[in-house]
């Protein structure tokens, strides 16, 4: 049988925040968390980038929540893509841009919040066909909750806490290792934008070769040259890489791939336009337009040692390049790049490395992409509307 569900305005007090009086600086100097959009990246909250006192509680619109209600986002320009949701484990306030949802009897919190979030979907429909970026309090009221015993409810919660803490585990693992290839340059290399071990300097275009990806049809878009066997890399492709380039979005027919070329895997790709001298290495022969240029290493370097210096100095070649309807650099800049060259043999240990960092990163991706999944099924077990009963994997 199909789990009884209940509205959640009979399960909840929905209580409103407020914003207390930016002219009393003071009342910004207590001890007591105030809640706001920028706090709920978390799921459990204990602290706030602000807090208020007492008196700023007393005389404004803000109300001391107790610990255990479920707080939810409802003014914000993140619910275009998301709903935030968490528990305050601690007494707080939030701001005008929250709800606080306060549970009756008949609901656990912790349980609610997952279905809260698992049904977030229905909830950002509602926004999506608003021009404000809000969650009317109507649509909050008439969301159906899937209601199964107090007993269920604290197990469902507690499997999907463990399962989310897991996947947690796995996100931060991932940040963690972000860096590592930057350290390690840093440690063998020095800085290389003051090139503080004075390596001897090279111009990039002595060091391999740089020439522009291609794309001389026009449109660029036309059907014909599109949905074939050929990757097709652009810009985004290159700068949501993470560093290797291991998807893409489109390809090129045979007459696509005819008036543009194929690069070879191992290729570096350097973003030009749109997204200036952001880096990824191609991990597959794949084709890409002029917005985007291709460097293959000499004998003196390698392309491992070249992107990690382009990381180094992305900033600045985005703060000075030329801005017309878009920012974008051109060939000759890259090409006149000062570039300090450690011996080889230096460059082509830091390349070992980098490739042992990316298997292990690359296991963490495949945990991260494991436990997400397990995740979101267990969401859709639990609370999503095709579910015909509440006895699933995710009771036990």
């Amino acid at each position: 049988m199909r789990c009884p569900g209940a509205l959640l305005d009979d399960l909840v007090t929905i209580v409103g925040g407020g914003t207390p009086s930016t002219k009393r600086p003071e009342y910004f100097r207590g001890r007591i968390p105030w809640i706001s959009p920028k706090d709920m990246k978390v799921w459990n909250i204990v602290d706030s980038q602000e807090r208020v006192t007492k008196e700023a509680i007393e005389n404004s619109s803000t109300k001391l929540i107790d610990p255990n209600a479920v707080l939810v986002v409802t003014r914000s320009g993140v619910l275009k893509h998301t709903l935030p949701v968490a528990i305050n484990r601690v007494p707080v306030t939030i701001n005008q841009d929250l709800k606080a949802l306060i549970c009756g009897d008949r609901v656990f919190p912790d349980y609610l919040a997952r279905a809260v979030q698992a049904l977030s979907h229905k909830v950002l429909q509602a926004v999506r066909g608003t021009t404000a970026d809000n969650v009317p309090t109507d649509v909050l009221r008439s969301l159906e909750i899937p209601l199964p015993t107090l007993v269920e409810q604290k197990t469902i919660a507690r499997t999907l806490e463990q399962i989310d803490r897991l996947r947690r585990t796995h996100r931060y693992a991932l940040e963690a290792t972000s860096s590592m290839a930057a350290s390690v340059f840093l440690e063998l290399f020095g800085n290389p934008r003051v090139n503080s071990r004075s390596w001897e300097v090279r111009r990039l275009e002595e060091l391999g070769d740089l020439d522009r990806g291609r794309s001389q049809h026009r449109p660029r878009n036309a059907p014909e040259l599109l949905g074939g066997p050929y990757p097709l890399i652009q810009t985004g492709d290159v700068a949501n890489s993470n560093g290797h380039i291991q998807t893409f979005k489109q390809t090129y027919s045979e007459l696509g791939l005819a008036q543009s070329k194929l690069w070879p895997k191992g290729t570096l790709c350097i973003t030009i336009a749109a997204n200036i001298a952001k880096t990824g290495i191609l991990l597959f022969d794949a084709c890409f337009p002029d917005s985007v240029v291709g460097f293959t290493a000499n004998a003196e370097t390698n392309t491992e040692f070249i992107q990690a210096w382009f990381v180094f100095v992305q900033q600045h070649l985005e703060r000075t390049a030329p801005e017309s309807a878009q920012k974008n650099i051109n060939l000759e800049i890259l090409r006149d790049l000062r570039v300090p060259v450690p011996p080889k043999n230096l460059q082509d240990e830091f390349a070992k490395t980098v490739w042992k960092v990316e298997r292990l990163r690359a296991i963490q991706r495949e945990a991260l992409r494991q436990t997400e999944h397990l995740f979101g099924s267990l969401l859709d077990e639990a609370f999503g509307l095709d579910q015909g009963t509440m006895d699933s994997a995710v009771l036990r």
